[in-house]
């Protein structure tokens, strides 16, 4: 759904994908996230996938994202006023929730939570507003993160 035709739920949880992934929700945390959410939230939560390339077109794809969420929410924030919004990232998911987040400072109080998976920015951390709503999943053998792995210890996230 456009986020025009969303409804106006107490929660809306944005996820965005990794590099590569197939458009909406990406195939190794997406639809399970998505699932799991909708299982234990019912009717309080809708879960969208982010629309942006998630390409190797760098800059462009990343900044895509960061246009689309925050035109997104901003727009779900005026349609919805008693809306809440909680965002995954995994990846180039995350480049785009972080740059995002700066941008989306009005609304801060509005957002509940964030969930990173493999996160390349997570030695820069998050804005003070957000620091206590953020759980970061960040796989040992994740050299994209901070571990001391290899690249195929990036792609565990799901499995």
């Amino acid at each position: 759904l456009t986020s025009a035709r969303a409804p106006c739920l107490p929660l809306e949880f944005i996820i965005s994908r990794a590099t590569t992934e197939p458009s909406p929700l990406g195939t190794r945390l997406g639809p399970a996230l998505k699932h799991e959410l909708e299982a234990r939230l019912g009717p309080t939560i809708y879960v969208a996938g982010l629309d942006y390339p998630a390409s190797f077109s760098l800059p462009d794809s990343p900044e895509t994202g960061t246009r689309n969420l925050v035109e997104r929410v901003r727009d779900r924030a005026e349609q919805c006023p008693d809306m809440r919004f909680a965002f995954s990232g995994y990846s180039q998911g995350c480049d785009v929730t972080h740059a995002a987040l700066q941008q989306l400072a009005p609304l801060s109080e509005r957002i509940s939570s964030i969930v990173t998976f493999g996160d390349p920015l997570t030695s820069i951390g998050w804005p003070t507003a957000y620091q206590n709503r953020v759980l970061n999943f960040c796989d040992p053998g994740d050299r994209a993160c901070g571990g001391q792995g290899t690249v195929p210890g990036h792609l565990n996230y799901g499995a």
